[in-house]
This record gives structure tokens, sequence and C-alpha cells, in this order.
């Protein structure tokens, strides 16, 4: 603002003289933002805006950008004029007139599951520090692949056929509740069931007991065991479920069966 300072002299014998001295202190105000995804899919790039501005009534002079990398993310990528060292990142903006703003962007990708906290610092000649921070919660996704073989095709009446049942999490979040449940068609009979979890059968029907969970790129395997009782060109059919999917996975596996 504007100070004003006054200085008055006299005499005794009745001289008088004053001065005035105004003088205006102006100052830079840096104003900073951040602005991202608040949500973010594992694999994805997370890309952040940081706006900073110069609301005072002074040039910003010296005015340096820096931002933070967080941990645990790759291919880090910042907008024209940044340079990189450890785990920061600067921008020289210089001189900031007042009113003046300027943009820059960075992305990263986050490598795990969690949240990502951000944050970016201004600084600048005879204005106060101001700093910003962005936070976006990584989810994974998960993404089960259902593989159905036959050991001994073709099979001999008479004979037992094993049909191996793998599933795989090819996601990278958790699934959870995995259920299988395999079908037989007349010309088979049931023998035996193993595996990452317990089978019953039921008729035509085995239902394994669900799978509490299956990590991301983690495998987990089952096995029925048929007799062979008729002839013919047989389909084996298996189903999969889990607490992720909105419709079952169906794999069907063909044998053929022969005297």
């Amino acid at each position: 603002g504007k100070y004003e300072n006054k200085a008055m002299a006299s005499s005794s014998a009745g001289l008088k003289a004053e001065a005035t001295s105004i003088t205006e202190v102006r100052q830079p105000v840096l104003v900073i933002s951040k602005s991202g995804p608040e949500n973010q899919y594992l694999g994805r790039a997370v890309s952040y805006e940081i706006k900073i501005g110069n609301k005072g009534d002074a040039p910003a002079t010296d005015t340096v950008l820096t931002d933070t990398i967080p941990g645990g993310v790759t291919s880090v990528k910042a907008s024209e004029g940044a340079t990189v060292s450890g785990a920061t990142i600067t921008w020289n903006i210089g001189t900031l007139a007042p009113g003046a703003t300027k943009a820059v962007s960075v992305s990263y990708v986050p490598s795990t599951a969690g949240t990502v906290s951000n944050t970016a610092k201004a600084t600048a000649t005879c204005a106060e520090d101001v700093s910003a921070t962005a936070k976006t919660m990584v989810s994974g996704i998960a993404a089960v692949l259902l593989e159905v073989i036959d050991i001994s095709d073709p099979i001999a009446v008479g004979g037992n056929e094993t049909y191996v049942i793998t599933a795989t999490n090819q996601g990278s979040a958790q699934d959870t509740n995995i259920k299988i449940v395999c079908i037989l068609e007349d010309s088979q009979q049931y023998v035996s069931s193993s595996g990452a979890t317990r089978g019953s059968a039921a008729g035509n029907t085995v239902t394994f007991e669900p799978l509490p969970n299956l990590g991301p790129k983690a495998k987990a395997t089952w096995q029925v065991v048929v007799k062979a009782v008729k002839p013919g060109d047989i389909r084996f059919t298996t189903t999969l479920n889990t607490d992720q999917l909105t419709r079952p996975v169906q794999e069907t596996e063909a044998t053929n069966q022969y005297e």
C-alpha cells in the first residue's frame, strides 16, 4: 500500500517548514492450483495440470515451479521447459507480471494400486511460497482367462479322460469368489475331481467349492476325471464366475470317444 511520512521543523523566531514523502509498497503474490483425475486404472497415465499466477501488484521475479515425483510411478513426462533431477521436476518461469498466469503439465504411470499424492510448489523473489496437492485413487482391473483341455483325446470307451481346468487372472486387481462348474454329457460318467478347491458331483454336474481369491497374474487349476461309457463327439462344458464378472465365462472342450 501507500505510506505517507511527514517532517516538520520550527524555530523560536516563529519560522516553520514541513515536508511530506509518500512511499508505495508493492509485492508479488503467487497463487497456484493443481488439477487431475480423482480416479484412474492401474497401467494408465495420470496427468495433472499446474497453474501458477501473480495476483500481486509487482512482478514476481526469479519464479520457480517444482513438482515432486511420487513414489511407485514410471514413465514420467513433463511439459516443455522442465528439467528432471532425482524426484523433482523444475520449471524456471522467470518473471511473472502482475495478473499473468502460466500453465504446465506432468503425467505419471502408477505401478501399484493405491492413492497417488502429487505436490507442486512455487517460489519467487519477495513472494510467499505457495503449494498445491492433487490426489488420485488408482485401482486395478481383474481379467480372468478360462482354459480347458483334455489329456487323452481320443479315448476308447471304457477308458478314463482327464480334463484340466485353468483360471488365470490376467488383470491387475484381485479376483474373488471364483466358482467352477462342469457339465458332463450322458456319454460320460464322473470318476473323481481335484485341484485348488474340492469338487463334488450331482448327476451330470460337477461343482467345485469357491476359491476365495486369485491375485493378479496368478493361476489356479482343477481336474475332472470321467469314464467314457458310449462312443460319440463329446462336449465337456465348464463355466466360471467371479465377483468381478457381470456374466459367466464358458469354455467347451471336444473329446472323441470311440469303440
